[in-house]
């Protein structure tokens, strides 16, 4: 009778510990197919910014060919060098949100919050597209309060401000 106390005792603890490995393996394989379908999406995103980076590269690479051809009139040649430079600003943007996002990413949403003026802020970012605004005859104006005050990350409301411009 004990032997048998023992023996169905023994059977239970194996197989609740037989559940329990059930369980985890199970718990394991859904976080491995998590896992999978994140780097799948990893992967996709990462060619699709190869992508957007490799297009504007490949058009500056025509354009510099051209350019050192000489066969380009001065009206073709300072149309050609301002689409070069608004793609350069633009894979810059892009460059800076990917930057932002990865350290984001890789340290976590770091958040430093602080008293920011506003009008300062656009204005920073208003004086950095003046010029290729001027070049496509596009004035861009400020009309923000100097008393106009936010609580914020600065480095997020710059970039947020920045997109908006762009």
């Amino acid at each position: 009778l004990i032997m048998l106390i023992v023996i169905f005792s023994n059977n239970r603890k194996i197989r609740k510990t037989n559940e329990l490995l059930v369980q985890e393996k199970e718990e394991h394989e859904a976080k491995r197919k998590e896992v999978e379908e994140l780097n799948k999406t990893k992967d996709q995103w990462f060619a699709m910014m190869c992508h957007d980076f490799k297009q504007p590269f490949t058009f500056l690479q025509g354009a510099l060919e051209l350019l050192n051809e000489g066969k380009l009139s001065p009206q073709e040649q300072s149309m050609l060098l301002s689409e070069m430079e608004e793609r350069v600003s633009n894979n810059s943007l892009l460059l800076d949100n990917l930057l932002y996002w990865a350290q984001d990413q890789q340290n976590g949403i770091v958040v430093r919050t602080e008293r920011l003026n506003l009008e300062d802020v656009i204005n920073e970012n208003v004086f950095l597209l003046d010029s290729m605004a001027q070049k496509k005859d596009i004035s861009i104006q400020s009309d923000v309060d100097h008393y106009a005050m936010a609580f914020g990350d600065r480095n997020m409301v710059h970039l947020v401000v920045k997109n908006l411009l762009y």
